[in-house]
C-alpha cells in the first residue's frame, strides 16, 4: 500500500493525480518571498523557522510509520522526512545551494549542511542524467555523499510522444511557477509587455488550487492546466518562455522543446541554470528587463522543425531500476 504525506500545492496536485491514494496532510511551511528583498535574503530571514519544521517533520514522520506499517519512505526535498527503522529515500537535485555574491564566504558551510542534513537518509536519488550531459550542472554533481548518490534521469509526466505534430507560427507561451509575490510580478510584467506588443500570448500560471481562466487584452492566463492540454500549449508554441524552475526545466526536456528562461532576480538557483543551459546551447536566456516581446524573433528559440536539434537529453530506465532495487528491500 502507497500513503502520500504533503500539503501546500504539490499536496493538492498529488490528491488530483492519484484519488485512490490515502493522503496524510504533512507539516508545510511555504517560504515566502518578501516584497523589496531577493529571494536569497527572504530565506535567510526564516532559516529559524526551516530549522523548526524539520522537527515537526521528524514527529509527523514517527506517528506514520508506527500507525501505517511504513517499511521505506521517498522524501521530495523534505530533508526531515526520514526515519531511522526503515529505508528512507531523498529526491533532491540541491546539493549544493549556489550562494550569491555577498555570500559566497559561506558557500563552504551551506554544502556541509546539505551534507549534514542528507547523511540521515538511506539514499538520495537525484533527478538528473550522471554523465557530463546533464541539467542541473554544480548542484547536484561532485559534491554530497558519493556512496548514496544515484541519478534517475529527470523527473516529469511527459515524454516527447505527448508532443503535438505541428506548430502554430508565432505562438508564445509563458509557463510561470514559484512563489509569490515574484510570481505575480513576472505574469504583471508579461502582460504588459503582451498588451505593448500587440502578441497573443498564453500563460501558464502553476496554481493547481484555482483552476481559473481568464483573458486581458491579448493575453489568455491560466491558472493551472491537466497534462494534455499543457502538453498541447506547449509543444504547439513557437516560443516558449519559463521562470526557470527546475520541474519546469525536466517537463521541458521531457517534451523536447526549446525555451528562453527569464530567472526571478534574486533567485541564485534559477540565475545559475538559466546561464549554464545557456552556455550548453540547451536553452536561451534573457533578463528580465529586457524582455521585449515585440523583439521576441531576435533572442527567442523557435520551436520550428527545421530549428530543433537532436534531443541530447533521452530517458533511459534508472528511475524503473532503482524503484525495482527499492521494492525488493520491502
Amino acid at each position: 500500500m502507497v500513503v502520500i504525506g504533503g500539503n501546500g500545492r504539490s499536496g493538492l496536485l498529488l490528491q488530483q493525480r492519484f484519488p485512490e491514494l490515502k493522503f496524510i496532510p504533512a507539516p508545510f511551511r511555504e517560504i515566502k518571498i518578501h516584497a523589496g528583498l531577493p529571494a536569497w535574503a527572504s530565506v535567510i530571514l526564516q532559516l529559524p523557522a526551516m530549522i523548526l519544521e524539520l522537527t515537526k517533520e521528524q514527529v509527523f514522520v514517527r506517528s506514520v510509520v508506527e500507525k501505517e506499517n511504513v517499511s521505506v519512505i521517498i522524501s521530495d526535498n523534505r530533508y526531515g522526512l526520514y526515519s531511522s527503522k526503515v529505508t528512507s529515500v531523498l529526491i533532491t537535485h540541491q546539493l549544493r545551494v549556489m550562494q550569491p555574491t555577498l555570500l559566497k564566504p559561506f558557500q563552504l558551510f551551506s554544502t556541509w549542511l546539505i551534507k549534514r542534513l542528507t547523511k540521515r537518509f538511506s539514499e538520495i536519488w537525484v533527478p538528473d542524467f550522471s554523465g557530463k550531459e546533464n541539467l542541473s550542472g554544480l548542484l547536484s554533481h561532485g559534491v554530497g555523499h558519493q556512496d548514496k548518490i544515484r541519478f534517475i534521469g529527470p523527473l516529469s509526466r511527459f515524454c516527447e510522444k505527448d508532443k503535438a505534430n505541428a506548430i502554430i507560427p508565432n505562438k508564445i507561451v509563458v509557463i510561470i511557477s514559484g512563489p509569490d509575490p515574484a510570481r505575480q510580478t513576472f505574469v504583471d510584467h508579461v502582460v504588459k509587455e503582451a498588451v505593448k506588443s500587440n502578441r497573443l500570448i498564453t500563460i501558464v500560471g502553476g496554481q493547481p488550487e484555482k483552476e481559473t481562466a481568464q483573458s486581458v487584452g491579448p493575453v489568455t492566463l491560466y491558472s493551472h492546466l491537466n497534462d494534455e492540454s499543457f502538453a498541447w500549449e506547449v509543444t504547439t508554441a513557437e516560443y516558449i518562455i519559463a521562470s526557470g524552475g527546475y520541474s519546469t526545466i525536466m517537463d521541458l526536456v521531457s517534451l523536447g522543446c526549446r525555451a528562453t528562461l527569464i530567472p526571478f532576480k534574486g533567485q541564485t538557483e534559477q540565475e545559475y541554470l538559466a546561464a549554464r543551459l545557456h552556455n550548453n546551447g540547451v536553452f536561451s536566456t534573457v533578463n528580465h528587463n529586457k524582455l521585449d516581446l515585440s523583439q521576441i524573433t531576435t533572442w527567442g528559440l523557435s520551436n520550428r522543425k527545421n530549428n530543433q536539434p537532436k534531443n541530447q537529453f533521452e530517458k533511459g530506465a534508472e528511475l524503473q531500476d532503482a524503484v525495482n532495487e527499492l521494492l525488493l528491500q520491502c
